[in-house]
């Protein structure tokens, strides 16, 4: 299927210049957003084994979407996309458990453990259409148009008490999700594949001389028809799980429920990002900027100047405390943010890149 994605692509490279006697430039664009919420990232890859305990924050993220494509000088655009999304969301109970237990430490005795993870994937590949609606001088709208073909799917949530005495714990945990892979009971399944849409909006403001208004929107109307998709419904009980001599879990629980396969439609969380910036000068400039996805917001204030067709940005996030770094001429932009220098310690990380042949 990718190759018939590709091979789309580079037919309309060729063909839309030609039918509409128009030039044509060729493009390329990735925007990745990664937040580790109460773990760095490193440790959230590494199957939360590491030295750094979780903190408070109550979810992680990462979105990742790269696009290639052609725009021809009206304004159009087609490209491929390659996309990748994790949500979750949990409470801090969860995670410290699960911590607990991958880096094979003891778990806290009489303590009650609110477990509840509510876990959103997709990995997917397609074709997106870009349409201009409206370009005056002042304002312009455009239009983007996604068909998806996913191959990469989890959603669903846990939710349950667990409950710790000096040598046991007891507990009921219901289990309710749909997945490609079962990575939680290592079920053997057929992978299924999914097809759909996503609609997106982008509008550009010149309100006055000096204020300017970005806006964009993604996954206004966005969803995923899954066929034939593993899913498991089930409680999981341990009323008779033991503690060893080191205070580690001994367990093997009871598992009830359902497992198969069904039509199921995910529906893609809203992406939005506000910009709003201010002229001061023939050189500088203030911006203002809030990210969002789902739910979940970053804003972010910072510094633009500009020498020529060279201007250069900096800024800092809001909530996460993150560096801003960020570079762009007539052709080429590069966006780069994290909130500290050091890797082991790096808790989010931001790129935003797009290139630009054949103006």
């Amino acid at each position: 299927m990718q190759r018939f994605f590709l091979a789309l692509i580079v037919l309309m490279a060729f063909y839309f210049p030609v039918a509409s006697h128009a030039q044509a430039s060729y493009y390329t664009t990735l925007h990745t957003f990664n937040y580790g919420g109460p773990l760095p990232l490193r440790q959230l890859i590494n199957d939360l084994k590491g030295p750094v305990f979780p903190g408070k924050e109550p979810f992680a993220l990462s979105h990742i979407d790269w696009e290639l494509g052609v725009q021809i000088d009206s304004g159009w655009r087609v490209g491929a996309f390659i996309r990748h999304d994790y949500y979750t969301r949990f409470t801090p109970d969860t995670v410290r458990l699960m911590h607990q237990d991958k880096n094979d430490l003891s778990v806290d005795t009489d303590q009650r453990y609110d477990l509840w993870l509510k876990i959103h994937h997709l990995k997917a590949d397609g074709i997106r259409l870009h349409t201009p609606l409206f370009m005056y001088d002042e304002l312009k709208v455009r239009l983007s148009i996604s068909l998806f073909h996913a191959t990469g799917v989890i959603d669903g949530e846990i939710s349950g008490q667990i409950d710790t005495t000096a040598d046991s714990f007891s507990g009921l945990i219901d289990l309710n999700y749909l997945y490609d892979q079962d990575r939680l009971l290592g079920r053997q399944v057929e992978s299924p594949v999914g097809w759909g849409y996503g609609i997106g909006l982008e509008i550009q403001w010149h309100m006055t001389q000096s204020v300017d208004v970005h806006l964009q929107l993604k996954d206004i109307a966005a969803q995923i028809r899954w066929d034939k998709a593993p899913y498991t419904t089930a409680q999981l009980t341990s009323s008779t799980v033991n503690f060893d001599s080191n205070g580690f879990i001994e367990t093997t629980p009871a598992l009830s429920g359902f497992e198969g396969y069904k039509s199921y439609t995910q529906e893609l969380p809203l992406q939005s990002k506000l910009q709003f910036f201010y002229q001061l000068s023939e050189q500088y400039g203030l911006f203002a900027v809030d990210e969002m996805y789902a739910t979940e917001h970053f804003s972010s204030i910072g510094l633009e100047c500009w020498d020529g067709a060279q201007t250069y940005s900096l800024g800092w996030g809001i909530r996460n405390q993150a560096l801003q770094l960020g570079w762009r001429n007539e052709s080429f932009r590069l966006n780069i943010s994290f909130d500290d220098f050091n890797q082991k310690k790096l808790k989010m990380f931001g790129l935003e890149f797009s290139l630009m042949l054949g103006r």
